[in-house]
């Protein structure tokens, strides 16, 4: 089923919106699993975040969480910071793999209205307006320059594992990277404003409807869109192999290779009937090698494990087709 990604920075009261959607989609009859720091066992959020590396062993238990239950049963709900966007692209890619919706709720600590202070200071990086979601953007740019001047002045509900240290508090406030509905991997997009009502309703046509259209944020939202995302080459479920599939190939392929030349040596140079094909051999006039069947037979082994073919039945008649094709017969 599909999963809901919720960010923001530090108490910004990611729990609380988390908690409102679960209670709406239950009340709905949808089953549902919230994915968060407490679920995998980490209480202390300081240590998780000391360091890189923390970061790290903290990200690998949230995704080692959400693979064990995002299914076609459940709704999973990552309630986690997830301030970077890799991040939550490698998220979006868990769920593209298994062809389901996945949407994010960006939990703004800031008024809509709020306005941009100390313009002075910002980087001309940060003042890159680009489209409808720049008054968001402003009031995600106010909250963060209040946080870095005093970034334990508000209680977190989005995350109740104990207090920030105000370093690490400082750091993820300052490092947070804000989703913006023009990445294709963040959409649709649901901001949420301090002050406002959770689009609980919104959100579970994005991750309940089907359709094949995909909304691009909560104001742009209709009712039926979806937001399934295409599987690509990338994502595809690639078929599982007989563990004993390579042995068997080389098998299948030497046995029609010692067909070859044990009619060669009886003396048929034209048609030659081989095993687990039901094609036949149409050989050239001239002499072919045991050495250059071999390296033939090579080249063909290496095709099949790049294009992943598993079905062995196939094998026999494409073999036959190649050997016509680089041998210059017909």
């Amino acid at each position: 089923m599909p999963l809901l990604v919720v960010c923001g920075v530090p108490r910004a009261g990611k729990t609380t919106r988390t908690n409102e959607v679960a209670r709406f989609l239950q009340s709905a009859g949808k089953e549902l699993t919230i994915v968060s720091l407490e679920a995998v066992g980490i209480v202390d959020v300081n240590e998780a975040h000391r360091s890189l590396e923390a970061e790290k062993q903290t990200r690998a238990a949230l995704r080692a969480d959400i693979d064990r239950r995002l299914s076609a049963r459940h709704i999973v709900i990552c309630d986690y910071i997830n301030d970077i966007k890799g991040w939550r692209y490698e998220l979006f890619c868990v769920a593209r793999a298994l062809r389901t919706p996945c949407c994010i709720l960006f939990c703004d600590p800031s008024p809509l209205s709020a306005p941009a202070d100390d313009d002075e200071d910002d980087g001309p990086g940060e003042m890159a307006a680009a489209d409808g979601a720049e008054a968001a953007d402003r009031g995600t740019r106010a909250a963060l320059k209040r946080k870095k001047k005093d970034p334990g002045t508000e209680a977190d509900s989005g995350c109740s594992t104990g207090p920030w240290e105000p370093a690490i508090l400082r750091a993820l406030t300052e490092r947070m990277e804000a989703p913006s509905e023009r990445n294709r991997w963040e959409h649709p997009l649901f901001v949420c404003h301090r002050g406002d009502e959770t689009p609980c309703d919104a959100i579970m046509h994005a991750l309940c409807a089907s359709s094949s259209a995909s909304p691009a944020s909560a104001s742009s939202w209709k009712p039926g869109a979806d937001a399934t995302p295409a599987s690509t080459r990338a994502t595809a479920q690639v078929p599982r192999r007989d563990p004993n599939f390579t042995f068997r190939l080389h098998q299948t392929l030497q046995d029609i290779l010692e067909a070859i030349l044990t009619a060669r040596r009886e003396g048929v140079v034209d048609i030659i009937d081989v095993p687990h094909a039901s094609k036949r051999v149409r050989f050239p006039q001239r002499t072919v090698s045991p050495s250059i069947l071999a390296r033939l037979r090579a080249q063909f082994e290496r095709i099949l494990q790049l294009q992943n073919i598993c079905d062995l039945d196939l094998v026999g008649d494409a073999f036959v087709d190649f050997l016509h094709a680089q041998l210059g017969s017909s």
